[in-house]
């Protein structure tokens, strides 16, 4: 991923600074590691058996996401799959997103690509769309 801020991504509300965040050493490690991550090809797997629901929740890849189980939160990633029996309640905020299964809520993406299986009731913003027949 380049350095330049995408459009289509909107900036992570920082932390309130009223108290100092401590962290667990594990979740530190787990966080440095995140933050030196420049893979190009990794993919983040939601499965068919996992459900991620929270009000204040916010899904970051710095890459590729598919999701193939339910979310009921945000959701931002380089690109961005949700599979036939993936399912997003929130917002989607990604360079590429492509639904095969369903969205609701909002879609913010430079490329959209609606798959024919695909449900979707969602404000969907795009530089570009692709809706296949069916």
């Amino acid at each position: 991923m380049s350095d330049a801020k995408s459009p289509f991504l909107p900036p992570i509300m920082p932390l309130p600074t009223s108290a100092p965040l401590t962290l667990a050493p594990a979740h530190a490690r787990a966080l440095a590691s995140f933050a030196r991550s420049k893979k190009t090809n990794t993919v983040s797997v939601i499965g068919d058996d996992l459900t991620i629901m929270g009000e204040k929740v916010v899904i970051v890849s710095q890459n590729r996401i598919q999701i193939d189980g339910d979310v009921m939160a945000e959701v931002r990633a380089r690109d961005v799959e949700i599979g036939r029996d993936g399912s997003v309640i929130g917002t989607v905020a990604a360079d590429t997103g492509r639904v095969v299964g369903g969205v609701q809520a909002r879609m913010h993406a430079g490329l959209v690509s609606l798959h024919e299986t695909a449900t979707v009731c969602a404000e969907v913003v795009h530089e570009s769309l692709q809706v296949a027949s069916g």
